[in-house]
C-alpha cells in the first residue's frame, strides 16, 4: 500500500489527467519531501493531514479542482516547507494564519486563487 512506502522522497504525477481525490495515505509517508500533483483533475478537499510529514519541502497542487477551505496547521508543522502552490483550484475562505507564519521559517512561495483571502500570499491567480 501507499503507506508502506517509507523511503519515498519525491513523487511527481503532474500533468497526467489523473482524476479523483488525493489518497489520505500520501500524507502519512514520513519520508516524503516533494509532492508534485499539479495540472491533473484532482477533486475533493485538502486533507487536514497534509502537514503530517515534517520533511515536506514542496507541495504543488495547482491546476486541479480541489475545493473547500485550506486547513490550518499545528504550530511547528511543515517547518521545512518552501513552496506551497494551490492556485488554479476552487478553494474558498481564508488562508490560515498558521500557514502564513511559515514565512518566518522556510516558506518562500505561497500561491492561491485571488478569490481566497490571503494576506501573505506571494502570488494569486484568477
Amino acid at each position: 500500500t501507499i503507506g508502506n512506502l517509507d523511503e519515498l522522497y519525491f513523487i511527481d504525477i503532474s500533468e497526467n489527467s489523473i482524476t479523483g481525490s488525493i489518497p489520505e495515505a500520501f500524507w502519512d509517508i514520513s519520508s516524503l519531501q516533494i509532492i508534485y500533483f499539479n495540472n491533473n483533475t484532482l477533486t475533493g478537499t485538502l486533507s487536514p493531514n497534509f502537514s503530517n510529514s515534517q520533511d515536506i519541502e514542496d507541495i504543488w497542487l495547482y491546476g486541479n479542482q480541489l475545493s473547500g477551505t485550506i486547513p490550518a496547521i499545528e504550530s511547528g508543522d511543515l517547518g521545512k516547507l518552501e513552496e506551497f502552490l494551490l492556485n488554479g483550484n476552487q478553494f474558498s475562505g481564508a488562508t490560515p494564519s498558521t500557514i502564513c507564519n511559515l514565512f518566518s521559517q522556510n516558506l518562500d512561495k505561497l500561491w492561491v486563487n485571488c478569490e481566497v483571502n490571503c494576506t501573505c500570499c506571494t502570488f494569486c491567480s484568477s
